[in-house]
């Protein structure tokens, strides 16, 4: 039972994760304020609903009646530990928590489908919220990216159920106890925190140690559970898969029934397999499945995840791919869709760490494109590291037609190139500068 008396400030509330549940809260009449860096569509939107914002990290600027013993802190490990108002709440003592434990202290009591892993989370709980909603399941969810038809992260929609994102980072994922629970993936990641990869599954295996009821895990890890995936030694499995102008057609086998002339408007062996997982969870579930089948082929995808627009004749493809792995699946799907076509990535990295440890599993899937466009790297939560730059990873790069550009230089690097097919990818600001481009050319035609 959610207290409407208890105040919540949240630091960094623009966050993807963060202002879903600060708009949960809000909605259940509990006060609620918070900080964010800079101004984003995001925090307007929160702004509009009668949650203050303040965009300074100033103890002084904190909204007024937030300050006091009755304040509840959220925040997130991206928050810098010298945070001005972090800090502050710390040493008077308030009752500080990570996000992360906030979403599973407020859905405990709900059951919860829970979505993890290093790849795939966005889409595949965008997926289930989607499907749900059209099988008229009351339903919250917290998601980790815009679902496009819906336009928000966030839904509230009721209680039956709850579908949220596992993040493996920092292991938030621990502090949640599932219902159902999913594994896409476990790719080494976030090695600044786990050291080894080996170190990193084994978190995996603790959080398939928490789920209540079913465990629904990618086909061949190495973690026990109802699987999904191509094989058909999986549980759920594609069938007779045939590429369309727009995603595929397809049947898909289940347990209990299989089901035929499947439409799924969305590009990418990647995506099929999250739809798999999709499937996978919501079996599991009361559910007409025949009217989730149905309703596939009206999903309209996540921003940042596979966006496709063409401009005259150009394919513009933005996507959040920020690791090797995302990448690859990235240059695999360009390649079956766009094979004949010349393409081009724009990359920025993301993360000094996660640079250097992938420095050539970087260079190696970038040297597939035919052209190759880097920023600098997007820091995020970081400080730079002697010797892991954009140009470092440059020189990596097997391919003649390679540059590294200022953000600024983008707009004219496109008019000279090309490329057929160009690609914006990375997990740093290097969406808003496609939405620049794309709005600037399309006002230009």
């Amino acid at each position: 039972m959610i207290d409407s008396n208890q105040k919540y400030y949240f630091i960094g509330i623009g966050g993807i994760g963060m202002s879903g549940l600060a708009g949960y809260l809000k909605q259940r009449g509990c006060p609620v304020a918070g900080y964010d860096l800079t101004p984003s569509s995001i925090t307007e939107k929160l702004a509009q609903s009668g949650i203050p914002i303040t965009y300074s990290s100033d103890v002084s600027d904190i909204p007024s009646g937030f300050i006091g013993p009755d304040v509840t802190v959220v925040y997130t490990p991206a928050v810098p530990k010298q945070h001005q108002q972090l800090n502050y709440f710390i040493q008077v003592g308030n009752n500080i928590i990570k996000r992360a434990a906030l979403l599973g202290k407020l859905s405990q009591k709900m059951p919860m489908i829970a979505v993890a892993g290093t790849h795939g989370k966005t889409s595949t709980s965008s997926l289930i919220t989607h499907l749900l909603l059209e099988a008229k399941i009351p339903l919250s969810a917290f998601v980790g990216g815009i679902i496009s038809q819906y336009k928000t992260n966030f839904i509230d929609r009721g209680d039956d159920v709850v579908v949220v994102e596992a993040d493996e980072f920092d292991r938030s994922f621990l502090y949640l106890f599932p219902t159902i629970g999913c594994i896409t993936s476990m790719d080494a990641d976030h090695l600044d925190i786990y050291k080894t990869h080996q170190e990193l599954k084994n978190s995996f295996v603790q959080f398939s140690s928490q789920i209540k009821q079913q465990c629904i895990v990618n086909y061949g890890l190495e973690i026990q559970g109802t699987t999904y995936g191509f094989n058909q030694q999986a549980d759920y499995y594609p069938m007779d898969i045939e590429q369309t102008p727009t995603g595929y057609k397809l049947n898909i086998h289940t347990p209990s029934k299989d089901y035929y002339g499947i439409e799924f408007h969305q590009i990418g062996k990647h995506n099929l397999s999250n739809l798999m997982c999709a499937i996978a969870a919501i079996d599991q579930l009361t559910c007409p499945m025949d009217k989730v089948m149905q309703s596939i082929k009206n999903f309209k995808g996540i921003e940042r995840r596979m966006h496709v627009e063409m401009i005259d004749s150009v394919v513009f493809i933005d996507d959040y791919a920020h690791h090797p792995s995302e990448l690859n699946a990235v240059y695999q799907s360009i390649n079956h869709f766009y094979n004949s076509k010349k393409s081009c990535v724009i990359f920025q990295p993301h993360l000094y760490t996660r640079t250097r440890d992938f420095m050539d599993d970087f260079a190696k899937v970038l040297s597939k494109f035919d052209q190759v466009i880097l920023l600098d790297i997007y820091p995020a939560r970081e400080q730079a590291i002697k010797g892991i730059h954009s140009h470092a990873l440059l020189d990596k790069i097997e391919n003649a037609q390679k540059s590294l550009i200022a953000k600024k230089d983008i707009e004219q690097w496109i008019q000279s190139t090309d490329a057929e097919v160009i690609l914006f990818l990375g997990a740093g600001d290097i969406g808003l500068e496609y939405q620049k481009v794309i709005k600037r050319l399309k006002h230009s035609i």
